[in-house]
């Protein structure tokens, strides 16, 4: 469905002004524990419905609740005393869950009784409610060729205001004279004089009658029902005003008779005006294999009034071979009579047809009918003013019929008048754009009186039928019409049931006659788009635009700002996958919302965002919240069966989702992106949003995770925020290119974990603050909290600058046999991994590298390969005995394979170990047959290890050394000890290994309350002490490397760094007062030294060096980091091209500004 638009009729009653005080009574009512002497509370229910509903007394709201299967006749003589308080008969919410969907209501008539409900003609009762009810198995007396009657609600209210204001919901209507021929006296629901009646959101399934008849009453409508219609559908005369018939659904057979010993054919009818109904809307349904979706008529037996100023609009209408009536149209004008039986002059006229889509596919001989049949006829002058305008019409033998009437043969006095056929598309048709009545009042060239027929595209086949045959050029000639028609065939958008113009159309596209009755298009877009009204029953358009409402909104509306949806679900079903659509919402939702189709390309993406109230140009003021209220599980979904592509979700909070159990392997996701193997969800970006509370009560698993992404190409989330979510962040990962960058969160689970194969992920730029315990049930025990856990076919994937705070543990490589290919290919660098006592498993390493496995279920050979973990800084703070390993390495299988893990430049501070080097074990306890092969460990930095700088597994590595290994210039600080084969010195372990011959043990000089480490400008430990190693040509911050006469060992280059006040004193003198910068060597080269004298009344200075357009190249000295006193600073100029620059010491409004040069 697309669109749906507010009804507002005549005398509509929404809600009269209830009394100051309203009594409401509720009562229950049991088919199985019921009894009909009992209270009728919860505990002691009635055992009918009649019993329940014989309390409603006109003054009093009375809910009727019931449960269970009843076999009842309903008489209903009393209602609820106004529309805002109706008396109800409604499910009852057995389970209190707040929903009664799921609830069992149902009026069995067993094939005994043949009404099921009963308002009789004397009482005419009001505001009633009927919801959440099955009605079934109700049969005329005496079987279907008896004559009688059957019902399933009977509204028998003649005379007064009839029954007013009742609303029929949710329910269904099934098998109500299941094997019966249609006939008069058979209807599901007869609203005969039922003014305001509503009837929405029912099913109708397998019942031999009328869904609607003996309409009688103003401002009934009809609405969102799904109808599948085996019989007829609605047929109005009892002259009802502003009857709506809105988005629904009617799904025929194809053919009205159910009598299975009567194989004839009757083409069902759809909605049937046959007489004196007047402003009548037929808007935004769908009809399928109805033999006519719409007929409009007169009768001299039923007519006392004209039959006018009808509206159909916004229609989808299918024909395919299967309705038995090949000849019959799906909108047809039948005004052909005489006078009345009561002596007026009746006639059919005022009819917009407009934005229509008709279309036929099936066997051309299968159909030989036209899209839209007009006959109009009578023995009085008359017009009939028959509007067809921006429709699409695709696949009939004709495309419009104008037919004679007659009277016993002879053509009526008066023939059809008034016809206009504007901004068409006539598409496939095989026959004739048009046909008019051969042989009668017509065949002797005239057309009929006041036709115009112009602006249209006409398809296909060059004829129109009239009198003889003849192409448009005769027709223009003779007839003067179609005179600015095309002759061409429009580009429609590929595999567009609903026939789209393709953006590239130039045929219909801004072709069309501008119309004041046809503002907008089939799917509500207002025209014109472009230059001009664009031909058919579709108007292109760049980008869509919807709005919805949690507290103003109401699905019926439009979609505009002026009448938002009601909910996301709403905008998101009209979302086609073939144009660019933005849904913006304010408000809180409670939803469960499913996208099945993105946007177009990743330039013109599909997005839900937050609407800009204010119109002040920034979201983040703005309210857009998805609240589950943890009473559901899932906010956003894919249908994985379309995958959709391109969608963006744009400053959306997230927040309350669970579900409906911890533990029961039940899923809960914020956004749940599914595709399949065939076909990912591609080009999602989601960034900006706010997620919080994902089952918060639940311990760490895989069935939650505030983003789902399975069969994903080229995801972006970033710059999100993330807090108190008990699952992961990101998980059950599969595809290719998937960014994670820039996102804060707050982990009471963790972060992003998949063990499915993925390429080229990237964990970018992240913070992740960890509380050290993935457990959040009650009584749970600990639980691990990895920041980035990647097990199995993951390739090529980039972690790089993130920051994980107090999680149990950083970043994890690992391996099962359920895995299809290698672990491989990865880059782990510049992230600050800080580590505390305060997790409740303080034992887990920074870095892992798990390697572990058996030969994979397909049969393969797998491994963890090509690793390289470069320029991290892993800090454990506390008792360092309460940690491990910095990094630790385990590797092992029963074939022969290369690790090629290579670990450069790492700054490792505070743990119990710097690396751990394990073993894998087969199932009986002993080492795989072949183990970790291929490590180097080159340019780190181990500061204030406590227990030893390596530790291998006992009993393995005993007088040798994995395969492969070499370790080297690296800085050993903190205990001089190394856990292989013994303990070991390094000088023993240099000894003994041939290892890290240019290593050396001594404590690294760090800057000052610097969190990452960089290297204080006094050091000469770790500065200049590495090898030159090509693939860490910079440092952490991205500074070059070598800045000096080598690498630096550990992460940080020194560049800048260490700027620490080397000596301070008293100023020396008045002349010193303005204070003084000395540089040498001037000029620069490659470093200077710069000397600083600062006034005593000088505070909280900072130094910095600009260029020469005061651009800022270079911070010295941070602002409040200095005081009065002498100082020595030491720069690189590393990165800066040749130049005039500007060495500046600023102290609040004071400066001293000194050029330097640097060649």
């Amino acid at each position: 469905m697309r669109k749906l638009i507010a009804i507002i009729t005549t005398g509509f009653i929404l809600a009269s002004v209830p009394s100051a005080t309203q009594t409401v009574v509720t009562y229950y009512v049991s088919s199985i524990s019921g009894d009909d002497s009992a209270t009728g509370t919860a505990a002691a229910p009635f055992k009918t419905v009649q019993r329940c509903v014989n309390s409603w007394d006109d003054t009093t709201q009375v809910i009727c609740s019931c449960a269970g299967t009843f076999n009842e006749e309903v008489v209903i003589r009393h209602g609820g005393p106004d529309p805002a308080h109706r008396s109800k008969l409604i499910a009852w919410d057995t389970d209190e869950d707040g929903s009664r969907d799921d609830e069992t209501f149902v009026l069995d008539g067993q094939g005994i009784y043949n009404i099921a409900i009963e308002a009789p003609q004397g009482p005419r009762p009001d505001n009633v409610e009927i919801g959440w009810l099955t009605i079934r198995n109700y049969e005329p007396e005496g079987g279907c060729s008896s004559g009688s009657e059957v019902k399933g609600i009977k509204l028998t209210c003649v005379g007064g205001d009839g029954c007013s204001d009742w609303w029929l919901h949710d329910n269904v209507f099934e098998k109500i004279g299941q094997y019966c021929n249609t006939s008069a006296n058979k209807i599901v629901i007869q609203p005969q004089h039922a003014p305001h009646l509503l009837v929405e959101r029912n099913s109708f399934d397998s019942s031999g009658a009328y869904i609607m008849r003996y309409i009688q009453g103003n401002g009934i409508t009809f609405r969102n029902n799904h109808v599948h219609m085996v019989a007829a559908g609605i047929e109005a005369w009892g002259s009802p005003d502003s009857l709506a018939i809105v988005n629904n659904i009617f799904l025929s057979d194809g053919n009205s008779r159910n009598d299975p010993d009567d194989p004839s054919c009757m083409g069902p009818v759809a909605i049937a005006f046959t007489s004196n109904v007047q402003h009548g809307l037929i808007k935004d349904n769908v009809f399928i294999n109805c033999a006519s979706s719409v007929k409009i008529g007169v009768s001299e037996e039923k007519g006392v009034r004209d039959n006018a100023f009808h509206t159909i609009e916004g229609n989808y209408i299918y024909r395919s071979d299967n309705v038995c009536d090949e000849l019959n149209s799906p909108i047809i004008i039948g005004d052909c009579s005489d006078t009345s039986d009561s002596g007026d002059s009746i006639v059919v006229h005022d009819i917009s047809i407009r934005n229509n889509i008709i279309r036929y596919s099936g066997n051309r001989t299968s159909h030989r009918g036209a899209a839209i049949t007009l006959v109009g006829g009578h023995p009085y002058p008359f017009t009939s003013n028959i509007n067809i305008l921006n429709n699409t019409i695709n696949g009939f033998k004709w495309g419009i019929r104008a037919d004679e009437c007659t009277s016993g043969g002879v053509p009526r006095a008066y023939q059809l008048n008034g016809v206009v056929i504007r901004n068409n598309i006539f598409s496939g048709i095989w026959g004739a754009f048009y046909t008019l009545e051969r042989f009668g009042p017509w065949s002797n060239g005239s057309t009929p009186t006041n036709w115009v027929s112009d602006n249209n595209v006409l398809d296909s086949i060059n004829k129109v039928e009239w009198n003889v045959d003849y192409t448009l050029t005769q027709w223009r000639s003779v007839q003067g019409q179609d005179v600015s028609s095309i002759q061409a065939s429009p580009a429609f958008i590929a595999g567009d049931s609903t026939f789209n113009l393709a953006v590239t159309d130039t045929v219909a596209q801004n072709r069309g006659k501008s119309l004041a009755d046809v503002m907008e298009d089939f799917s509500g877009r207002s025209r014109p788009m472009g230059g001009a009204w664009d031909i058919g029953a579709h108007e292109v358009v760049d980008k869509r635009i919807y709005f919805a409402s949690a507290t103003t909104g109401d699905d019926n509306y439009l979609g505009t700002a002026d009448q938002p949806f009601r909910t996301i679900q709403r905008g998101l079903n009209l979302w086609n996958g073939t144009e660019q659509f933005e849904l913006r919402g304010a408000g809180s939702f409670n939803e469960e919302a499913v996208v099945r189709y993105g946007g177009i390309s990743a330039d013109s993406m599909n997005a839900i965002l937050p609407w800009d109230t204010d119109n002040d140009g920034s979201l983040d003021d703005e309210t857009f919240v998805l609240d589950g209220q943890n009473s559901r599980a899932i906010a956003i979904a894919t249908d994985s069966t379309t995958a959709p592509d391109f969608v963006e979700i744009d400053h959306l909070s997230f927040r309350n989702y669970a579900p409906d159990s911890c533990g029961q392997g039940e899923e809960a996701r914020f956004v749940r992106l599914l595709g399949n193997d065939q076909d990912s969800v591609e080009g999602w970006s989601i960034h900006d949003n706010i997620f919080s509370n994902l089952a918060s009560q639940c311990d760490l698993s895989t069935k939650q995770s505030a983003i789902r992404a399975t069969w994903v190409k080229n995801l972006r989330v970033e710059r999100n925020s993330f807090d108190s979510i008990s699952g992961y962040l990101l998980n059950g990962i599969r595809g290719t290119a998937v960014d994670f960058r820039d996102n804060v969160a707050t982990l009471i689970g963790a972060g992003v974990r998949t063990s499915y194969s993925v390429d080229s992920l990237r964990v970018v730029g992240n913070r992740f603050v960890g509380d050290g315990n993935g457990a959040n049930g009650t009584g749970s025990a600990c639980r691990q909290q990895w920041g980035v856990n990647l097990i199995n076919g993951v390739q090529h994937s980039l972690i790089s600058g993130n920051e994980f705070i107090g999680t149990s543990g950083g970043v994890r490589f690992a391996l099962n046999e359920s895995s299809e290919r290698n672990n491989a290919g990865h880059i782990v660098e510049k992230n600050l991994i800080y580590m505390n006592d305060e997790s409740c498993n303080a034992k887990r390493p920074g870095i892992v590298l798990a390697d572990c496995s058996g030969v994979s279920d397909g049969g393969d050979s797998l491994w963890i390969e090509d690793v390289l973990v470069r320029n991290n800084v892993i800090v454990f703070e506390g008792e360092s005995d309460s940690s491990n390993g910095g990094i630790k390495l385990a590797s092992g299988h029963p074939y022969s394979y290369e690790n090629d893990w290579r670990i450069y430049n790492n700054t490792i501070v505070g743990f119990k170990r710097g690396m751990l080097v394990l073993a894998s074990e087969e199932e009986d306890g002993s080492p795989s047959e072949y183990l970790l092969n291929g490590v180097e460990v080159k340019n780190n930095l181990f500061s204030g290890i406590t227990d030893a700088h390596y530790k291998f597994e006992a009993g393995i590595w005993e007088g040798t050394l994995p395969n492969g290994w070499a370790s080297d210039y690296n800085v050993y600080g903190g205990v001089d000890r190394f856990r292989w084969n013994g303990k070991k010195s390094l000088t023993k372990w240099q000894r003994k290994t041939g290892q890290d011959a240019h290593s050396a043990t001594c404590s690294a000089v760090f800057a000052a309350n610097d969190s990452l480490y960089h290297l204080s400008n006094t050091d000469n430990c770790a500065t200049d002490g590495g090898v030159s190693l090509t693939e860490v040509d910079a440092d952490i911050d991205g500074d070059s490397r070598p800045s000096g006469g080598g690498y630096d060992v550990g992460a940080d280059e020194r560049t800048n760094g260490g700027l620490a006040k080397l000596r301070a004193g008293e100023t020396k003198g008045e002349d010193e007062v303005t204070g003084s910068i000395a540089i040498n060597p001037h000029p620069i080269v490659d470093r200077a030294t710069i000397t600083l004298n600062v006034p005593e009344e000088w505070n909280e200075i900072q130094v910095v060096i600009y260029d020469m357009l005061s651009r800022p190249v270079a911070l010295l000295l941070p602002e409040g980091s200095g005081e009065a006193g002498e100082y020595e600073l030491e720069w690189y100029r590393k990165g800066l091209a040749s130049g005039l620059y500007m060495v500046v010491v600023e102290s609040g409004e004071k400066r001293v500004v000194q050029q330097v040069v640097v060649e």
